[in-house]
């Protein structure tokens, strides 16, 4: 998994970013989908949020961006019941990793 997006998925995502013209050297090569491995795959999506300005310093920058995405595209009669149920998955994710994160220092005391 690259973030919360299994890396199989980028291919697709990359496809759809081409459709939507999104177009670059580094979203074409995300889209053919034959890249050797993850570490591949992640460095080129680095490279396409600093190519389309996409960069957030914190994680809750980058999920304010989505959600504000999520609404503009509801205005455009866009389907965002998955993109939403997605959101809520990865503030989920992102809290039970907290949690994890907070019982392992207080177990290893």
């Amino acid at each position: 998994m690259l973030g919360l997006l299994p890396s199989s998925e980028l291919p697709e995502r990359a496809r759809a970013w081409l459709a939507d013209g999104a177009d670059s050297v580094n979203v074409r090569a995300l889209a053919g989908g034959e890249l050797a491995n993850d570490g591949v795959r992640l460095a080129l999506l680095k490279d396409i949020a600093a190519e389309f300005d996409l960069e957030f310093p914190t994680h809750q920058d980058a999920r304010r961006f989505q959600a504000e995405e999520i609404i503009r595209s509801r205005h455009f009669g866009q389907n965002v019941s998955f993109q939403i149920y997605a959101l809520s998955n990865g503030y989920t994710d992102e809290l039970l990793h907290r949690l994890h994160r907070v019982m392992a220092r207080l177990l290893h005391r």
